[in-house]
């Protein structure tokens, strides 16, 4: 038998959301990357 179990989805946190609203605002966003 396999393992059947389901692995919860990791909690993401943008760090640059500043006002944690799901969305990065031009403001918010640092221009990384």
């Amino acid at each position: 038998m396999g393992d059947t179990t389901a692995t919860p989805a990791p909690t993401v946190v943008i760090t640059e959301d500043a006002d944690n609203d799901g969305t990065i605002s031009n403001t918010e966003i640092s221009g990384q990357g």
